[in-house]
């Protein structure tokens, strides 16, 4: 339980971080509107939307994982075996999976708290 608390407590100073950071900055690019530097307020603008979706992506806590490789080589079912059931197609012959896929997957608590910081 201890664990859980602090991954919580760590993920909330990274959103209230990113949060900072976007507020800080986005005051920054108002400020200067009437800038002649275009150059600088895209790569601000860059910048900016980065962090949005970083904090976006932690507020939704989705965590997207894709598996690349050869042929036949397992990349599903290690993906079945991280969801515990057999969710994506496997089979003794080559190329089962044609098609990208995505699946939803809840991680039980039990399997969070083993994670090492």
């Amino acid at each position: 339980m201890a664990d859980n608390s602090i991954q919580e407590n760590r993920l909330s100073l990274a959103r209230a971080s990113l949060r900072e950071a976007l507020a800080r900055y986005s005051h920054l690019r108002q400020g200067k509107k009437n800038s002649n530097n275009t150059e600088l307020e895209a790569a601000l603008q860059t910048q900016l939307d980065i962090l949005s979706y970083t904090s976006e992506k932690l507020d939704n806590k989705v965590i997207r994982i894709a598996t690349f490789g050869l042929v036949s080589r397992g990349k599903s079912a290690v993906l079945n075996a991280l969801l515990g059931q057999k969710i994506l197609e496997t089979g003794p012959l080559n190329g089962v999976t044609k098609w990208p896929r995505s699946v939803r997957w809840n991680v039980p608590l039990p399997l969070l708290n083993s994670v090492e910081p």
